[in-house]
């Protein structure tokens, strides 16, 4: 073994006294400043003179030198000059080094189905997908806190790494999304993961690739939630197991054991839009992990980007929602049958997804739809809110239902919604009772496909004091059941209460569209179609 010689040690004892290194012994290699505290590599005091013109003391200094740093970079000074040198210091970040261990450390993908890439959140136990160009900002971020405090942040530096990363993670053979594959029994929280399989916590993991994570610790203590419980009893009486079981299923992820859609619905005040939207997203799914979109949105006819929103999501809740018309079905069926669908994100590739958001929506007046087959009215939910307007003849019902201390039992809530489903998936059934199902039914046969008609053949605006003869709407109307076969009522009478629904009314006037006869009229009804024509 060469010894170093005793005036090269002398000069790095003089060094060492003056304190200006501290010999670092080991470095974490799992962490990206390898537990080294940061310096500005910049201020650190160039060798004097006399370890300038030694190389041997000089390539000690160097070394020295970098087991101050982390292993991505290369620092050093060399000597400019041999009588009177002069102190050149260079400083260099690997790219490959530095990208690596970024992607290792924030467990940093992306692949053909998501070419823009994932990152995993270790204090949730999830990963967030990056959307449109969000790599390129994440990875810069996370570069620009990096390389500060170390004194080489530049955008050379910051370029060349984020390019290396991003090429580096992208995985090109990786033909599957492993998203689409998670175990739907497991649900991430704050103090682990949950497996409805076991019915145990474990720890988080990467491997489980988990897109939804609720910040929140799961209590699973079996802790009672009476004030909770009280609240959901009084607004929807014997309805309230069913809606446990269903928010419980809701952080199961996948609609394999129950294809079910739920509308809640009252004559309005009774509160519905605080429990879903206060209550059922803010504060038991949490951000991140509810959609917002409509029936009527994801069933219209022009639903071209409706669906991808529901992506990666646990829930689609949506308060007060059109009475409008369902024209397409089939989308409300795929997306509750587990079923795959094309989606699109604006200014993005399609893709295919398999939907596990569990839809939950509210109404006063309930939307229409023409599919009466049992694989649409099957998946109908439809709970009737029991409490009352809480802003008239039910004044105290927020008295008596504090939705602070409601929300207080949350963590403890939550298991208790997600136990009641286990138990409703271990006996293949959810506890529909008979209220409900006489509810559905009533729905569906009351559902006489002139809201179809209205959405295609009128206008209605009941500002207006012109409107179309009663006898032509009734007309109309009898030929759009004819070309459709539908065998619903077409009486005069019929039609105008069912138009009183949309504030229609039957009143005699001369005031017409097209005439100035005096007939009796739909007052602010105009038609926009002719369905007698095509006869």
């Amino acid at each position: 073994m060469n010894e170093i010689p005793s005036e090269t040690q002398e000069l790095l004892a003089n060094y060492h006294d003056k304190k200006r290194l501290s010999v670092v012994v080991s470095k974490d290699s799992n962490a990206i400043d390898e537990g080294l505290t940061p310096i500005d590599v910049n201020f650190i005091e160039a060798p004097d003179p006399d370890t300038l013109k030694n190389p041997e003391a000089l390539k000690e200094f160097n070394k020295q030198l970098n087991q101050q740093v982390p292993s991505w970079i290369n620092a050093y000074y060399k000597a400019d000059g041999k009588n009177d040198p002069k102190p050149v210091f260079k400083v260099f970040v690997s790219e490959i080094v530095l990208g690596d261990k970024l992607i290792k450390h924030d467990h940093l993908i992306s692949f053909p189905m998501l070419k823009e890439g994932a990152v995993y959140l270790d204090i949730t136990g999830t990963w967030r997908m990056f959307k449109d160009k969000e790599a390129v900002n994440y990875i810069e971020s996370r570069l620009t806190h990096i390389l500060k405090p170390w004194g080489v942040y530049n955008d050379g530096n910051i370029g060349r790494v984020r390019r290396y990363t991003q090429r580096f993670m992208y995985q090109a053979n990786q033909r599957d999304n492993p998203f689409d594959h998670a175990n739907p029994n497991l649900v991430a929280f704050r103090n682990g993961t949950f497996n409805m399989a076991t019915g145990k916590m474990e720890s988080k993991n990467p491997e489980n690739y988990l897109l939804n994570g609720h910040d929140y610790d799961l209590d699973v203590s079996g802790m009672m939630t009476p004030r909770t419980d009280a609240l959901l009893r009084d607004m929807v009486g014997n309805a309230d197991t069913f809606l446990k079981e269903y928010i419980g299923y809701g952080f199961y992820h996948s609609y394999r054991p129950f294809q079910k859609m739920v509308f809640l619905s009252g004559s309005g005040g009774e509160g519905k839009t605080t429990f879903l939207i206060d209550l059922l997203a803010r504060t038991l799914y949490g951000a991140g992990n509810y959609a917002a979109v409509a029936p009527n949105e994801l069933a219209g006819n022009d639903a071209r980007f409706k669906p991808a929103q529901l992506y990666g999501m646990e829930a689609n809740i949506v308060a007060d929602i059109p009475k409008g018309y369902l024209s397409n079905t089939a989308v409300l069926k795929k997306l509750s049958g587990g079923d795959s669908l094309d989606a699109e994100f604006k200014g993005m590739q399609n893709f295919t997804f398999i939907n596990y958001a569990k839809m939950i929506f509210s109404a006063n007046a309930l939307p229409s739809f023409t599919d009466s087959s049992n694989g649409m009215t099957d998946r109908l939910v439809l709970i009737k809110f029991i409490n009352g307007n809480t802003r008239t003849v039910n004044k105290d019902f927020w008295k008596e239902h504090d939705m602070q201390l409601v929300k207080d039992e949350r963590s403890a809530f939550v298991y208790q919604c997600i136990k009641a489903f286990m138990a409703a998936m271990e006996r293949g059934s959810l506890t529909e009772t008979d209220d409900m199902k006489l509810a559905r039914d009533e729905w569906v046969n009351l559902n006489d496909h002139f809201g179809q008609f209205i959405e295609e053949a009128c206008e209605i605006d009941t500002s207006k004091d012109e409107g179309d003869s009663s006898k032509s709407v009734v007309a109309e109307y009898k030929a759009f059941c004819l070309e459709n076969n539908y065998s619903d009522k077409t009486t005069a009478q019929t039609i105008t209460e069912n138009l009183k629904a949309y504030g229609v009314q039957r009143i005699k006037s001369r005031r017409g569209i097209d005439d100035s006869n005096n007939i009796w009229r739909f007052k602010g009804l105009k038609l926009t179609k002719s369905y007698i024509t095509q006869l």
